[in-house]
């Protein structure tokens, strides 16, 4: 019964496009569905709010996926591609050079990423980062002692002189300028203890000052750990969220290039040919019937209504001529 009643309008409005009878017919063809699509699903959405607060009617998530999805791919004129562009092109560059696998690859791309996301959920990671700081802490712990030396008075020890000589090295010096061989035992053990000492002294004082300094850059390094701790589980999910919406460009981009050099070898004029001879039969094996009919039934009426008209006149004329006709006379 539709295709009865539509048949022809079908085949005329239609048809016209997809066939080439009108100039860029397909490519005018997927810009009016797309408009179509998309100032319904526009409507659709505006409708949400107030739908849920009346309940007149209800339009699931999903359906209205499915329309942003066909959107997406009526966008890349694809009937254009096939029907019109594929007699000169390659497939890959009829179809906007690959960038139409973007919409179609999406969920696919998104349930691969999902199962990655699953798998690394199984795998421990937050165990070895634990067991390391509980090492860290547990050295830091045994390493507290530290804080009950107190350095200071060693700082001050070391700012001490040795001697009561102002300058030992010279002293040594002008001892060993002597010559004396009885002296020579005793300017040696002078050179081994206080000499080498004195030139140590400011190696000693560095070493002192970073303990002193130790205790409080430990307290910092466990509060650090402290905190790493607490906050692992946070670190780790952010992390991993990075790097899989880094992958995520990855992959889609990797994807993307695999299916293109698939794409290469699709022969885009064959397919335009079997695209065509689909049309074809539609619009003029199966459409093409109906809209002669009603072509046909267009023209009877048009026909049919001056033969009417003439028919009235034609009686109307006859009673004239015939006014006293026994037809006209009273029983």
């Amino acid at each position: 019964m539709v295709p009865f009643l539509f048949g022809g309008t079908l085949q005329t409005e239609v048809c016209r496009y997809l066939t080439g009878r009108y100039p860029d017919g397909p490519q005018k063809m997927d810009q009016y569905v797309f408009q179509s699509l998309k100032s319904i699903l526009l409507a659709v959405e505006g409708s949400l709010p107030n739908s849920s607060k009346s309940g007149t009617f209800h339009v699931d998530e999903d359906e209205l996926e499915a329309i942003r999805s066909t959107l997406d791919i009526i966008h890349f004129n694809l009937s254009d591609a096939i029907l019109t562009r594929c007699e000169n092109e390659p497939f890959v560059e009829a179809i906007s050079t690959g960038e139409f696998v973007s919409p179609i690859l999406a969920d696919a791309i998104d349930g691969i990423l999902q199962d990655l996301i699953e798998s690394f959920k199984k795998v421990d990671i937050e165990s070895p980062f634990r067991r390391t700081i509980g090492s860290c802490l547990a050295a830091f712990e045994r390493l507290k002692f530290l804080s009950a030396v107190n350095f200071k008075e060693a700082i001050n020890q070391v700012n001490t002189p040795l001697t009561f000589i102002d300058n030992l090295g010279e002293f040594v010096s002008r001892l060993k300028a002597l010559n004396m061989e009885s002296l020579a035992p005793h300017i040696q053990t002078l050179v081994n203890g206080p000499v080498k000492l004195d030139a140590t002294r400011d190696n000693i004082y560095t070493l002192f000052v970073r303990f002193n300094s130790l205790p409080d850059q430990m307290n910092i390094a466990i509060n650090n750990l402290n905190r790493y701790n607490q906050t692992l589980s946070t670190s780790v999910q952010s992390s991993m969220n990075r790097g899989v919406n880094r992958f995520h460009l990855l992959l889609t981009k990797e994807l993307q290039l695999a299916v293109i050099a698939t794409w290469h070898d699709i022969p885009c004029q064959s397919l335009r040919l079997a695209a065509k001879r689909g049309v074809d039969s539609v619009c003029y094996t199966f459409l093409m019937p109906f809209n002669a009919f009603w072509t046909g039934l267009g023209f009877t009426l048009l026909l049919f209504i001056p033969a009417i008209i003439f028919a009235v006149k034609l009686a109307g004329l006859y009673r004239k001529t015939e006014k006293y006709s026994h037809d006209y006379e009273e029983p």
